[in-house]
């Protein structure tokens, strides 16, 4: 989300419209796990809004008219990594094919995974392709995921939103008002819906 075309939500938004989360469910993972079809898991807990699971649905018309209004009619070339995980290079191919219709070209590089990690925690990549593991069931687990003053290791999306910050700052204090720290939570949950940082795919416990 740093650096261009990526910091335009538009961008990231179109991408998202682009890429068909059921077929990659159903060819990759055997329509195991949950989709997602937002940064916000259900490992949110009760902050988790089961809604947003459709709110980027498959569009093609959708994703190219988003990238033409983000000033890239024309798209542009992005570089993918991922690692020898047999599932992740076979959703590389998948959202490989899915961008080409928007007029995306991703060149996808498969990595070591330990390479692959000390280079994006750097923040040396533009999209990685990879896992993440959930903490607890609580909102607060993803302050650290796209907190803007965290550094790459965790923050691997680059995501830099100050009101986002606040919101999870102030949510933290509230542990004896959770009515208070829903309604913090849930505002945040309506930031990050529209910002995208990332797109997810499948959500498994």
């Amino acid at each position: 989300n740093a650096v261009e075309p990526f910091n335009n939500e538009l961008v990231r938004q179109a991408m998202n419209h682009a890429v068909n989360v059921d077929e990659i469910l159903e060819l990759t993972a055997a329509g195991y796990g949950a989709k997602l079809g937002t940064s916000i898991y259900p490992a949110f807990g009760k902050y988790f809004d089961e809604s947003l699971v459709g709110y980027y649905e498959y569009d093609v018309k959708k994703a190219k008219a988003l990238l033409a209004e983000a000033g890239y009619p024309d798209g542009f070339t992005i570089k993918v990594w991922t690692n020898e995980n047999q599932n992740r290079i076979a959703i590389c191919e998948m959202i490989q094919n899915a961008w080409a219709q928007i007029g995306i070209t991703a060149e996808v590089t498969v990595m070591e995974h330990a390479a692959m990690i000390a280079l994006y925690s750097n923040g040396e990549h533009e999209i990685v392709v990879n896992g993440f593991s959930a903490g607890a069931p609580d909102g607060d687990f993803v302050h650290d995921n796209f907190y803007s003053t965290v550094e790459w290791g965790t923050n691997y999306t680059g995501y830099r939103n100050p009101e986002w910050d606040k919101l999870v700052d102030d949510a933290r204090t509230l542990t004896g008002d959770p009515a208070g720290r829903e309604a913090l939570y849930a505002q945040a949950i309506d930031i990050l819906r529209e910002d995208l940082p990332s797109i997810s795919v499948r959500y498994s416990e």
